[in-house]
């Protein structure tokens, strides 16, 4: 994640990473899920949203899969409010 985030400093590029819900997925407790939150533990110093915990409301979701505009745009109002995007 660092050595991305530096490609993006050295391009004059702000990196985001965002970790979409899955619906109806607990993970919380998944071995991937206890290696990703281990990986971004030490990893303060790069900008991550994570919204995983967002699986439970049917709205984020179209299909049963994919987000839905609702889900951006709850994404997009958040990097406002970090002033990642205008």
């Amino acid at each position: 994640m660092r050595a991305i985030d530096a490609i993006g400093v050295h391009h004059g590029v702000q990196v985001v990473f965002i970790v979409p819900p899955v619906y109806e997925t607990d993970r919380h407790d998944s071995v991937v899920n206890r290696i990703f939150d281990r990986a971004l533990a030490p990893a303060t110093d790069v900008i991550v949203i994570d919204h995983r915990s967002m699986r439970n409301d049917p709205s984020l979701f179209e299909g049963g899969m994919h987000a839905s505009g609702r889900y951006y745009r709850i994404l997009a109002e958040e990097l406002r409010s970090h002033g990642l995007l205008k």
